[in-house]
């Protein structure tokens, strides 16, 4: 209900505009809504796979999840750069183009048994301009840094999350910190089964 109640607050009053089918793995929805004198876009985005993109902009972008949660994502280079999964994001603000990206990733298990923890493998590329920084790595409430480039090789952490502690979805927000400025920002759905029981067979 949570989900839904989002969905509303942000597209009320909004106009529907168009679909952007530049990456076909990629749902992305334009909305335009009154903001004062002016109307502001909003972007419905999510995707089939996990998939990392750049928006073209010219300034931060306001990412809001499907929990509510806003939060701000800087401007590296003339892009925001966001993970996307099965997941809505809502962006807020002028986007003028969306690529695929590879510069950043976290990559989650889209499946795992309800006592088995979670870990979060996060890279980011030596070519990006704050590469060399000194980055944080935020997934779910676990925090950690990245380490940083050695010649060629991207900058790397793996992140260990608590095991879920019942079937069902599992969401996990994550996010790469530099200056308490976000960079990247994404969200997963891990589907989180029963654990398998083997039972003992009699002598």
């Amino acid at each position: 209900y949570v989900a839904y109640a989002v969905m509303a607050r942000q597209l009320a009053g909004a106009a529907y505009v168009q679909r952007d089918e530049s990456i076909p793995a990629v749902r992305s929805y334009l909305f335009r809504k009154p903001a004062g004198q002016v109307t502001e876009q909003v972007r419905v985005l999510w995707s089939t796979q996990p998939t990392n993109i750049a928006l073209g902009a010219d300034g931060p972008l306001t990412v809001t999840d499907m929990m509510g949660v806003a939060r701000t994502v800087a401007l590296v280079n003339g892009r925001v750069h966001l993970g996307l999964s099965e997941s809505p994001l809502y962006v807020s603000g002028t986007v003028r183009r969306i690529e695929p990206a590879d510069t950043w990733a976290v990559a989650i298990a889209p499946e795992a048994a309800a006592d088995e923890p979670l870990a979060a493998r996060v890279r980011v590329q030596p070519a990006h301009p704050l590469a060399t920084q000194a980055l944080t790595v935020q997934v779910g409430e676990q925090t950690a840094g990245l380490s940083r480039l050695s010649g060629a090789t991207a900058s790397t952490a793996l992140v260990e999350l608590a095991a879920a502690s019942a079937p069902g979805e599992r969401w996990t927000p994550y996010e790469i910190r530099h200056d308490q400025q976000v960079l990247f920002y994404g969200a997963t759905l891990t589907q989180v089964r029963t654990p398998l029981v083997l039972a003992e067979f009699p002598h």
